[in-house]
């Protein structure tokens, strides 16, 4: 975010690219994702190798995770997709940084692409690693996780 003006990088994440009627409710930036680099490119330059994005866990999933949407990342996510980390597009989209965020310390941006690989078969059984606003990671259930996506990123 440093490199471009205090805000997130512009990029979609699998989710956005495959399943782009997520955002059937926000057309205007539905239409932006084809023009959009995915994450794991976008940070290439900075990251410069691609296992960074690939969680030892990743077991692979079939439908999105709070979607109910057909989505094969199988065997594993980073496998199928390329990465085993899902994006909060919301912030890149409401051109957000990590100082405009109202409670970064609360704020999921960066997280595991599915419950099940850390914690149990359901939903609520499941646990993610997130990278919140403020750049610490934690283990969080499926609680935290739906606090974490209930913040304002206006």
């Amino acid at each position: 975010s440093s490199d471009y003006d205090d805000l997130y990088p512009w990029a979609v994440d699998p989710a956005d690219q495959f399943l782009p009627q997520i955002w059937n409710g926000y057309p205007t930036w539905q239409a932006l994702i084809p023009t959009m680099p995915r994450l794991k490119d976008a940070l290439l330059p900075y990251t410069k190798n691609r296992d960074i994005w690939h969680c030892r866990s990743d077991k692979g999933f079939t439908v999105l995770e709070g979607t109910g949407l057909p989505l094969d990342a199988t065997p594993t996510a980073f496998e199928a997709l390329g990465t085993s980390y899902m994006w909060r597009t919301e912030i890149v989209f409401r051109h957000t940084g990590p100082s405009t965020l109202a409670d970064p310390t609360a704020t999921n941006i960066l997280f595991d692409g599915h419950g099940s690989w850390h914690g149990g078969n359901t939903y609520q059984g499941g646990r993610w690693n997130i990278l919140y606003g403020d750049g610490h990671v934690k283990s969080a259930n499926s609680g935290q996780l739906d606090d974490a996506w209930a913040t304002d990123v206006r």
